[in-house]
């Protein structure tokens, strides 16, 4: 009887350890998700109603990705150990990430913390999560969409430092996405050529500088990307990426790529300098999911004020808010006398100086438009006399 205690014992024991290494379960009010044991994303949730798994079950998510440049290879988690709020995320290289992992109200904070050893690994990149939501994707912060009436549900993330970027590592080039990708938002109501498929890549077209040009593709398939946080699958579903870099070494990086291009002219290689103390430990991400009508101004905007990101104001309202969009007058010829006047006269109050050209950066103006004591005067007036942006921001508010 005692040698089947002892027995037993060691069965509740084993049992007990095994239980360390299972599935973990996190919730907000809105989105659930499922860790395995080896440190993947299994289950996606809402939590607002009875749903189905988001999560691809032929395609679970890293929780965190590491990337060598010099292999050009990646390295996911092999095994994942849980304890105090915090991820211990093996490798198969012999590194471990210390992952925290925070439960807000309506969104997970995810912050990798320590990376040991770190040897030739000079990125990390968050996900990619995989998601089976094949309908809008929003590319520039990372948003899987389904808009549908049934639905009704968006998962994404967002970038909680300024060292953690869209995309993926294994591209070296940040200018951007620029070109167009295959998907449709709707198989049925906008079918795919047979001659097109998901996620397939093409460049801007046409000349790449006058508008008509660059948006040659007008088809709803075709889908004009602005960013790289957000992809498609040969499926059609969508993918959300982060990734941070270690910046501390300079590096020779090919730009652009991974995305296409108008011509071949415009690839070049370049040097990309050193910062001091600019490192991927420390890299955070907001993880969450909501009902898709309320996540931009509940969820979204709840981490930016939260985690305190830029949250500017204009007209007492946020600048993201549909709400407080408005109008305004676009001016070219480059005479001001009347723009004000006519501006307030039909209750607008922003004026659009497209003939003003673009603004280039110079440090050496201190950050102002036009020099520190504003010797730049490019508002131009009949009578002769020119203004700076500030001041002839001055004679309008004056006007209003």
């Amino acid at each position: 009887m005692e040698k089947k205690l002892l027995s037993l014992a060691a069965v509740t024991v084993l049992l007990s350890g095994c239980n360390l290494n299972t599935s973990q379960s996190f919730q907000t009010d809105y989105f659930g998700i499922d860790v395995d044991s080896h440190g993947y994303i299994t289950g996606m949730y809402n939590l607002t109603r009875e749903s189905r798994n988001f999560s691809p079950a032929d395609q679970p998510s890293p929780l965190l990705a590491l990337y060598d440049s010099g292999l050009k290879r990646y390295y996911y988690p092999q095994k994942a150990r849980y304890a105090g709020g915090r991820y211990k995320l093996e490798y198969e290289n012999g590194s471990v990430a210390t992952v925290r992992l925070d439960e807000k109200d309506k969104y997970f904070k995810l912050t990798l913390e320590d990376l040991t050893p770190r040897e030739g690994i000079d990125g990390v990149q968050w996900g990619n999560y995989y998601t089976n939501i094949n309908n809008v994707l929003g590319e520039m912060i990372g948003v899987a969409r389904d808009t549908s009436a049934a639905v009704c549900y968006a998962i994404g993330a967002l970038a909680l430092d300024d060292n953690t970027i869209g995309g993926e590592s294994r591209y070296t080039s940040e200018t951007g996405a620029g070109g167009y990708i295959v998907h449709t938002p709707d198989l049925e109501k906008y079918p795919l050529p047979l001659t097109l498929h998901e996620g397939e890549s093409f460049s801007v077209g046409g000349d790449g500088f006058s508008d008509v040009a660059f948006y040659n593709r007008k088809e709803l398939f075709y889908r004009s990307l602005y960013g790289s946080t957000a992809g498609v699958d040969c499926n059609g579903r969508i993918n959300i990426r982060y990734h941070s870099r270690d910046r501390r070494g300079e590096n020779m990086i090919y730009t652009p790529e991974g995305v296409a291009l108008v011509s071949e002219k415009f690839r070049y290689h370049q040097q990309r300098q050193a910062v001091p103390g600019v490192d991927y430990i420390g890299s955070s991400i907001a993880l969450w999911g909501s009902p898709d009508s309320t996540a931009l101004m509940d969820v979204i905007q709840t981490i930016v004020l939260e985690e305190g990101l830029p949250h500017p104001i204009f007209n007492g309202k946020w600048v993201k808010d549909p709400t407080s969009f408005m109008p305004d007058l676009q001016t070219y010829g480059n005479r001001y006398d009347s723009i004000a006047s006519y501006a307030k006269q039909m209750g607008l109050k922003v004026i659009n100086a497209y003939d003003q050209g673009f603004l280039v950066p110079d440090r050496a103006n201190e950050g102002y438009l036009d020099g520190k004591d504003q010797p730049r005067k490019t508002y131009r007036f009949s009578d002769g006399t020119s203004l700076s942006h500030r001041e002839y921001a001055d004679l309008w508010l004056r006007m209003v």
